[in-house]
């Protein structure tokens, strides 16, 4: 984030710093600044602060903070610990940009040099939503030493903060963001104007106002880390200064609504502004973004109009300069900016200067007022090179409007990099006429030509001329268009159609698209890509009218029938024509639709077989025999109520040739195949295809193969029938293994809504990693019901079960079967607990007890607990996970309901007895004594 230009008014006389009262000071840095957050989703917040720093009068020990931490608060002032990185954020420093403007550079203004170095921090955080927002805030002293409108400015401190609202949190609210900062310098005894608004991306209403600027930090502490804690006090105006006058004459004012400032200062200093713009959603204050930054107020002058014009470049190294500055003495040119060896620089008013080889370079003017000193300049970049460019262009469809226009755009280059093309000229030949043209891109009337031939004429930024001549091919080069009918339904009295238009290019952009359809003799009239209608199709006439923005007209128009958009219904075989022999095949006949236009799922399939029913299946597979001769007849009712019908004599002339075969797989590591093909008379198989090794293959037709070392294994059988060498080929992968998975499962909670269901998950594994399963079978009993259940993951309503017996069988890839079987206790899978009963103390009439429930699973909340309670015969109730009673526990039962906020209901009821609460008394004594000694 760097410019390429620091610019600086140099110093006016010692007698105008002394009439203005200008007097240089070592002071510190800040000019300005402002902090934002945007939502970036998910509790994301991107924060963004702008720093501005005096880089002429700032201490040269006050840099721009490497990083700037910015401190997380909430509202009473808290550092947020648990945030960012104990409560900061460390913004890392991207650069400093120098701001500068217009007068800065035409010496339009007297006074001292005011440098302003800007810097953009940037960076994300986390904030969760709470009921009260948080404040994000950043500190740095000092304030800038100029400065005429506050108290004390070196010992005053900047805070740049923003309150994120508990709304704004909630709905994900981003700040408005100042769209300009306001000019560096502005003029004394002038009309001030400057738009200060704000966008706001939600369109949030925005209220501007002026408002006090904050301090912070302190000349003793001026890089508080972390930021000091909220609230944060206001500077101190200077008198007379205040809000209603921040820097003199006509006071400065901003508009509430549109956020623009109007001014006319009467005073030259340096002051301080503060604005603030308010964000509004239906009438709730969501934020309030803070700005403040510095005006310094010059007298204005007459400026140095820098100027000058490059002459003599045509195709080599030499050039020649014309000065055409205004109100300047004193000229310096460097005709390799920013080089500054003597040989690039020259003192002449119109210079002339030769370089020694080709590239682009900065040729910089200063003009130098002997008034003031005051130097302001121009840069300007040529194009030195002796080197033409390399001529080319491209030809396109450019427009029909006012003719047939061909766009020509040129793409000439120069092989060394350095020129560019400043000039074109086109000659357009057709026919032997010839039309000329200047820049580029140009569109060119060619009319009805098939071809063209063009030339262009091209001139460099160095002075270079070259050319290229081309004959172009003209067609294709405009818009095409087309329609299509498409079948919706078919109705009582027709077909329900849909027409709708076609292109073949997205490249132009169409105005309007109208059509007249002529339907037995009636005239209709649609506009837009589509439309529907009813038709017979026995005299229909369809006529498309497309105009494009380019003014191109494109007319479409032909009679449609039926044949357009019915499509047609074939009967298809799987026969293998090229690979048959022997009497007797199975063959699968199934429908195909070729031609027309539908979008139609099938219903229902009737078909007949040699004038009977047969099947109302999808497809169907017949047994023939050779020489049989079948007649098939098949009816198709789609869901758009359109029927098709189709006709066929299917002859078996020759029989099928066929590969396939089973394996037997039994947890077993010999595996036995069987052939299953069809006039086969050679075999060849692979066992661990595609190894091809001796021990891995045989030519037998139904072979065993012992594997050794359990695996994942491609079989492939190559059958060959020798009297035409035809070949079918048959692939399958097998797991061999002689290991029985081990079988395992889970039963889990599944859920209480309208039952009570849980989840029964296989989870049988193979030690091995070879096998997985295949089949999964549950054998489920439970309040005397037994249920036989498929699949690996099942869930079942156990109704009011209180234990259920599972059998699990479980088969591998393999073959191998592996079997377990459990009894379940449903109480520990379902919501409930225990009633644990406490004595808390003897009392005259009992005891005082405390009844408590104890939840068996903490992850199920738990929505309500009633107690009823039977205390030799008084009946009372109580609600909550415990309560106190004093009873003699003589005839005291409590009956408990919890119901969970998943819909489970627990019950159970317990009699509470004194051995239920009261502690045994035993007593002991040492059996071990030492008969020892003379005693």
């Amino acid at each position: 984030m760097s410019k390429t230009t620091k610019i600086f008014v140099y110093p006016i006389l010692t007698a105008l710093m002394m009439l203005f009262n200008f007097t240089i000071v070592n002071g510190t840095h800040i000019v300005g600044g402002e902090l934002t957050y945007k939502c970036l989703g998910n509790n994301e917040y991107e924060v963004t602060l702008i720093v501005r720093r005096d880089c002429e009068n700032g201490a040269e020990d006050a840099p721009f903070d490497d990083p700037a931490v910015v401190g997380v608060f909430d509202i009473f002032g808290a550092l947020q610990l648990h945030l960012g990185n104990l409560g900061e954020m460390e913004l890392p420093f991207m650069g400093e940009d120098t701001v500068s403007n217009e007068i800065v550079f035409d010496c339009g203004a007297l006074g001292g040099p005011v440098c302003v170095h800007e810097a953009v921090y940037r960076d994300t955080i986390t904030l969760p939503w709470n009921k009260i927002g948080y404040i994000l805030a950043y500190q740095r002293c000092c304030r800038n030493s100029i400065l005429n409108n506050i108290t004390e400015p070196l010992e005053t401190g900047a805070t740049y903060y923003s309150r994120v609202e508990a709304k704004a949190l909630e709905e994900c609210n981003s700040q408005p963001v100042f769209q300009e900062w306001p000019d560096v310098y502005i003029c004394v005894n002038e009309e001030l104007v400057f738009d200060h608004a704000a966008i706001d991306q939600d369109g949030d209403q925005l209220v501007y106002k002026l408002c006090t600027p904050m301090a912070g930090a302190t000349i003793d502490h001026p890089k508080p880390t972390p930021p000091g804690n909220p609230p944060y006090s206001t500077i101190e105006w200077l008198s007379p200064f205040n809000l209603n006058n921040l820097m003199g004459g006509d006071a400065l004012e901003i508009d509430a609504q549109t956020g623009i400032i109007t001014a006319k200062p009467n005073a030259i200093g340096t002051y301080l502004i503060g604005i603030c713009v308010e964000e509004y959603r239906d009438g709730i204050l969501l934020s309030t973004v803070r700005r403040d930054f510095e005006y310094n107020v010059r007298a204005c002058t007459e400026p140095i109009a820098v100027d000058f014009e490059v002459e003599g470049l045509d195709c080599d190294l030499s050039i020649s300069c014309t000065n055409l500055t205004e109100g300047a003495d004193e000229y310096t040119w460097y005709f390799d900016y920013p080089n500054t060896n003597p040989q690039f620089i020259s003192n002449d008013e119109n210079p002339a200067f030769t370089y020694r080889e080709n590239g682009i370079y900065t040729i910089r003017l200063e003009g130098k007022r002997n008034a003031d000193g005051c130097t302001t300049y121009i840069d300007k970049t040529v194009t030195i090179s002796d080197i033409p460019m390399v001529a080319d262009f491209t030809s396109e469809f450019g427009s029909c409007e006012g003719g047939n226009m061909l766009s020509l755009t040129d793409q000439s280059y120069d092989t060394t990099q350095v020129s560019h093309a400043v000039e074109w000229e086109w000659i357009v030949e057709i026919d032997g006429v010839s039309t000329t043209y200047t820049g580029n891109p140009v569109l060119a009337d060619v009319g009805n030509a098939e071809s063209a031939n063009i030339t262009l004429n091209l001139l460099s930024s160095a002075g270079c001329e070259s050319f290229v001549q081309k004959d172009i091919d003209l067609g294709g080069l405009f818009p095409h268009a087309d329609f299509t009918v498409k079948l919706l339904e078919c109705v009582a009295d027709g077909y329900a159609l849909e027409v709708e238009f076609l292109t073949d290019t997205d490249t132009f952009e169409i105005d309007s698209i109208k059509w007249l359809v002529t339907d037995g003799g009636v005239d209709m009239s649609y506009d837009g890509e589509s439309f529907n209608f009813t038709s017979n199709a026995e005299n229909l006439f369809i006529r498309m009218t497309v105009n494009y923005s380019n003014g191109c007209e494109k007319i479409v128009e032909r009679d449609i029938d039926a044949t357009s958009f019915l499509p047609v219904l074939i009967i298809s075989n799987d026969l293998n024509a090229d690979c048959i022999e022997g009497d007797t095949t199975s063959i699968n006949f199934f429908a195909e639709l070729t031609g027309g236009n539908m979008d139609a799922n099938p219903v229902s399939y009737t078909w007949n077989i040699n004038g009977s029913p047969y099947s109302s299946d999808e497809t169907i597979t017949l047994e023939v025999a050779l020489g049989d001769t079948v007649d098939i007849s098949l009816v198709i009712l789609y869901d758009n109520n359109c029927t098709f019908e189709a006709n066929d004599q299917f002859v078996f002339e020759q029989g099928n040739m066929l590969a396939g075969f089973d394996a037997d797989l039994d947890c077993k590591t010999i595996v036995d195949f069987n052939s299953t093909g069809l006039n086969v008379d050679e075999y060849l198989w692979y066992f661990d295809y595609p190894n091809a090794d001796q021990g891995f293959t045989s030519t037998e037709a139904n072979p065993s193969f012992d594997y050794e070392i359990p695996g994942v294994y491609t079989v492939r059988l190559e059958a060959t029938r020798l009297s035409d060498s035809c070949m079918a080929i048959e692939e399958k992968v097998i797991t061999v293994s002689d290991i029985p998975m081990i079988p395992d499962f889970d039963v889990a909670f599944e859920s209480c809504e309208n039952g009570r269901f849980i989840r029964l998950q296989d989870l049988s594994y193979d030690t091995t990693g070879i096998s997985h399963a295949v089949d999964v079978t549950w054998e489920v009993n439970y309040n005397g019901i037994t249920e036989i259940l498929h699949g690996d993951n099942y869930i079942l309503n156990i109704q009011n079960a209180d234990e259920i017996t599972v059998a699990l069988t479980v088969v591998s890839s393999a073959g191998c079967t592996s079997n377990i079987s459990e009894s379940i206790d449903l109480t520990e899978v379902f919501p409930g607990g225990d009633i644990l009963t406490t004595l808390l103390q003897c009392v005259e009439d009992g005891y005082l007890l405390d009844i408590a429930f104890v939840n068996s699973d903490s992850s199920y909340t738990i929505e309500s607990i009633l107690w009823t309670i039977d205390d030799g015969g008084t009946i009372s109730t109580q609600t909550g996970s415990s309560f106190q009673i004093t009873s003699d526990a003589v005839d005291l039962s409590v009956m408990l309901v919890v119901n969970y906020t998943n819909g489970c209901v627990f019950e159970t009821e317990q009699e509470i007895k004194e051995d239920d609460f009261l502690p045994i008394l035993s007593i002991g004594y040492d059996q071990n004594i030492d008969c020892t000694g003379p005693d």
